[in-house]
């Protein structure tokens, strides 16, 4: 590991200072980081073209995700990203298509189906890695926020234009119920 000429280790200042960006940018309105607890994972979100980039620790891009609906047709924004770290993951909240995403920094995360699914048991399907690509939860509308359970496994999320809380479940990947 290199040290500065302060005696100071380089990757302990980089992450005080994602930890410093991650306390600003986690009430901002339009967020741009996150950093895994681990320190070993960044996303950061690009304005033009809409898009999320994942790196690792030494910024080196990993993957580069466009943020786009499903059908790829429709650009968005994010309202709100955070590091899931019971999860290895990251979490984005769509600020123009009504999806949440959960993108694994784990490389033993299970593969993401993608279409129809005859079995999961036997793979009968199409299925994608489900490192570094995005876990779709569909909503009826974007969420402007959120927060965790204790667990991890659901987010609190407040809906767009009316401001409504709801409560969203990671793994089954659904809203399960209007807290408002």
């Amino acid at each position: 590991m290199m040290r500065c000429h302060l005696g100071i280790r380089v990757l302990a200042v980089a992450a005080c200072v994602v930890a410093l960006s991650r306390i600003a940018f986690a009430e901002s309105a339009t967020p741009e980081l996150a950093a895994s607890a681990d320190g070993r994972f960044l996303a950061k979100v690009i304005e033009q073209p809409h898009s999320l980039v994942v790196m690792d620790a030494r910024l080196s891009v990993l993957k580069v995700l466009p943020l786009m609906d499903k059908n790829g047709k429709a650009a968005s924004r994010v309202a709100a990203i955070h590091d899931a770290p019971k999860r290895k993951s990251f979490i984005v909240a769509l600020r123009d298509v009504p999806e949440v995403w959960e993108v694994s920094y784990d490389p033993t995360a299970e593969d993401i189906a993608v279409g129809m699914v005859h079995d999961f048991q036997y793979k009968e399907g199409a299925f994608i890695p489900g490192y570094l690509n995005p876990r779709r939860t569909y909503l009826s509308e974007p969420l402007l926020g959120f927060s965790f359970s204790p667990n991890f496994s659901e987010l609190i999320g407040t809906i767009g234009q009316t401001g409504k809380r709801v409560l969203v479940n990671l793994d089954v990947r659904r809203k399960i119920a209007d807290l408002d």
